[in-house]
């Protein structure tokens, strides 16, 4: 999910490098424009490059702030993706509070961001929140979130001895997917 358009000075500077050499251009940039949502977008592609490359904790600082200088509207995909990259760090509360955030204020992200509290309640070895959470995603059209909506309940539900609930899961992915 993209934050939105781009400025033309930050596609120019993007478009005349490679993306291994684009970490310093892009912080001085930010830098640069940090009054001004330029430099949000400067962040948060900086967010995009170091989750790329596995930089989870890098990707958090830089979506952190891109989500402060972005135009409200624009706000939520950076939450989503600090989200993901505190997920990816195996830090759960942080994802969750993160997600759940993204998930009351956007209604597209709304099912993407469920999943992800649900995968952060999982990693937090709380299985029955987990379940509901995806409950509440396969609620509604899931969108693209739902095959692994769909997965999740019956992983979770193998674990432990419910296979009403995995059977259920197995049944609907096949069905709709």
């Amino acid at each position: 999910a993209p934050a939105g358009p781009l400025s033309a000075e930050l596609r120019a500077l993007i478009e005349r490098r490679l993306p291994d050499s684009l970490v310093v251009p892009l912080r001085r940039y930010e830098r640069e424009h940090a009054q001004g949502s330029e430099g949000g977008e400067a962040a948060f592609v900086l967010g995009q490059l170091h989750f790329a490359r596995g930089e989870y904790r890098q990707a958090c600082d830089a979506f952190g702030r891109a989500g402060a200088r972005l135009q409200p509207e624009r706000k939520t995909v950076a939450r989503y993706w600090a989200g993901l990259s505190w997920l990816a760090l195996k830090a759960p509360e942080q994802a969750r509070a993160a997600l759940e955030e993204v998930a009351q204020a956007d209604p597209v992200l709304r099912p993407a961001a469920l999943l992800g509290v649900a995968l952060a309640w999982e990693l937090s070895e709380r299985p029955e929140q987990a379940l509901k959470t995806l409950e509440e995603v396969l609620a509604q059209p899931p969108g693209e979130s739902g095959p692994a909506a769909l997965e999740r309940p019956s992983a979770l539900a193998e674990r432990r001895p419910r296979p009403q609930i995995a059977r259920r899961a197995r049944e609907r992915r096949r069905r709709e997917y």
